[in-house]
């Protein structure tokens, strides 16, 4: 299905009659920062930023990473994320090591203590899941991904 560049006008800055509210970026930054502090909230009482969540989530799957594809799948800069890896080794939650295919590469795995915390957090935050996706079917959920997926693939030098 190709789209009329045209019928896109009124999502455009650049269009005569633009009203911020179709832009579909204020939504995307507006849903990310009100989920973000919502988080935040729970997540403080267990010693935990939005950082560290996603780095745990994200150990959670796939087990060990290095610091670069944490941060690649956390859409965090490096140092944020550096910072944060070495604060949660600190805590016991994560672990650091030379990849040994690779002693250049810093290797992260979560520990037993940084998975039991992620359980923790998730039951403790599940209501935010709720309440952000009330009201939505599977179908929609399963289409707002594919959506921003796509708004990602075009922008990313990735694909």
């Amino acid at each position: 299905m190709t789209v009329d560049p045209d019928s896109l006008e009124k999502y455009k800055p650049t269009y005569s009659g633009f009203q911020y509210q179709n832009y579909p970026f204020y939504w995307i930054a507006r849903v990310g920062n009100i989920y973000s502090q919502r988080m935040e909230r729970v997540l403080k009482r267990e010693g935990l930023n939005i950082t560290g969540w996603r780095v745990g989530m994200i150990l959670r799957q796939h087990g060990s990473l290095s610091i670069s594809e944490i941060s690649t799948h956390a859409a965090m800069k490096l140092s944020t994320v550096t910072r944060c890896v070495y604060l949660m080794q600190d805590k016991g939650l994560l672990s650091i090591r030379q990849r040994q295919a690779d002693a250049r590469v810093t290797e992260v795995r979560v520990t037993p203590a940084g998975l039991s915390l992620i359980a923790r957090v998730i039951k403790q935050t599940a209501s935010v899941f709720d309440r952000a996706l009330r009201g939505l079917s599977p179908e929609q959920l399963s289409a707002v991904n594919t959506l921003l997926e796509q708004v990602y693939r075009n922008l990313s030098d990735d694909y």
